[in-house]
């Protein structure tokens, strides 16, 4: 799927919220509120990043029979990055909770941290099924099949970083300009219908195979049966309809947003409900 950049609708959906918000002094954030928006955001996405390298990291040693379980390793923060991750939220910049105009931003660490650690599971378990340790190959078996399965565990992981930075910076951006910030908002300049891509981030991480061609060529095992999550036709759309599927969800859920994500995922009805 190539990342693609849409402004259309935007003028349409602010002059509808201004005559929602006419009046409405804290429809917009002051300086403080959109500290303490960034700064969850930011955390957010970085706790995001270290249960995706969990999840990589796991699989690949679990591949190599390094550890005896995968999904005891994905669970476990072996490293305990996740929560170092998780206690460096800054909701500290969010002194009197979420800001009027926000009302459904999750400032609690903890439930941040929760939010953004299942829907990493959530990604790793829709590409390579509910059981790791039953799909994920071991290298003694299956050697390129294994590198392979590692290797999309780490480009989903980063295409899903890029996808956060880029919703971020998009929300940096609007501010700056003026922008109205109420849920509608981001939606509307942020998630419609993608995550705009001005510094390429997307393109880059997202733009290519995830290393289909590359890593995948020479398995013992069949493509279906390493990446079931896109059996029988694995393509690298239906790998990211699954990271834009649980980046919506997450967005939703920590900015108190109502983006229809089994739309904004690019697939049929009910592929992300």
């Amino acid at each position: 799927m190539q990342a693609r950049v849409h402004f259309h609708g935007i003028a349409a959906f602010l002059g509808t919220a201004l005559l929602i918000f006419a009046g409405v002094a804290s429809a917009q954030l002051d300086k403080q509120e959109t500290k303490c928006a960034n700064s969850i955001n930011k955390g957010a996405a970085k706790v995001a990043k270290a249960q995706a390298g969990d999840n990589s990291a796991c699989i690949k040693d679990y591949g190599k029979r390094k550890i005896p379980s995968a999904e005891d390793c994905i669970a476990s923060d072996p490293k305990g990055k996740v929560a170092k991750a998780i206690s460096k939220i800054k909701t500290g910049d969010c002194p009197s909770g979420a800001p009027a105009a926000l009302p459904g931003l999750d400032t609690n660490a903890s439930s941040i941290g929760a939010t953004m650690v299942q829907k990493d599971l959530d990604l790793i378990h829709a590409i390579f099924g509910s059981d790791l340790d039953v799909t994920v190959v071991k290298a003694a078996d299956d050697k390129a099949g294994s590198k392979c399965q590692a290797a999309i565990a780490k480009a989903a992981g980063k295409c899903q970083d890029a996808k956060l930075a880029s919703y971020n910076t998009c929300k940096k951006d609007g501010q700056k300009a003026g922008s109205l910030f109420i849920p509608a908002a981001f939606e509307a300049e942020c998630l419609t219908p993608d995550i705009p891509d001005g510094k390429g981030k997307i393109q880059k991480k997202c733009g290519g195979d995830f290393g289909l061609a590359k890593k995948c060529t020479g398995t013992a095992t069949p493509l279906a049966e390493l990446i079931p999550g896109c059996a029988p036709g694995v393509s690298a759309a239906c790998i990211d309809q699954k990271i834009e599927c649980v980046v919506c969800l997450a967005l939703n859920e920590l900015d108190g947003l109502a983006r229809d994500c089994d739309d904004f995922d690019g697939m049929p009805n009910g592929s992300c409900p």
